[in-house]
């Protein structure tokens, strides 16, 4: 978990880069974005190091392991599209959520503020207790992602989205 001030920071750092076009050119620019998640997120080099091994995880076999076991592709008619471990997968809409390839071989379904990880479930129990904000690995990756253009982005029919939504997004 991370205090409230750090999930705005982090917020407001990665906003920039969700549209299409952003206000500064340095969209791509790996070392500004990974020294400015280091420093939003200075106390929590663990929660950094694992997004980023989600990350890391493009082009590994994990991906055809995923595209032969993961009933989702089915439902939406696309196979996993690239070798980029997070997937956008957008209706007719604009409408959004993420999928996660996670280290344990198992893909994650991800909102902006929710993810269908055990860890998760488990943090959400604790941040009622103490009031901090929730984000897992998962989410920081796809934050990461989005900064760097590492996310592939799949598009699907609203009646396959919503098929695909709501088999995620009971998954706890």
């Amino acid at each position: 978990m991370i205090s409230e001030a750090q999930f705005e920071l982090l917020n407001l750092f990665t906003a920039d880069f969700d549209s299409q076009q952003p206000a500064h050119s340095t969209k791509n620019d790996t070392d500004y974005v990974l020294q400015s998640i280091w420093t939003i997120l200075h106390d929590q080099p663990k929660l950094v190091e694992h997004a980023l091994e989600v990350l890391d995880q493009c082009g590994r076999s994990i991906h055809s392991q995923l595209n032969q076991s993961n009933t989702f592709n089915s439902v939406i008619g696309v196979g996993v599209g690239g070798n980029k471990s997070i997937r956008q997968v957008v209706d007719p809409t604009g409408r959004y959520f993420f999928l996660v390839n996670g280290s344990q071989h198992q893909e994650y379904f991800c909102l902006n503020n929710f993810c269908s990880c055990q860890n998760f479930s488990q943090l959400s129990l604790l941040q009622q207790l103490d009031g901090r904000k929730l984000i897992c690995k998962h989410l920081l990756a796809v934050r990461i992602g989005l900064a760097l253009d590492m996310i592939d982005v799949c598009s699907c029919s609203f009646e396959n989205f919503l098929t695909a939504f709501l088999a995620n997004s009971t998954v706890a």
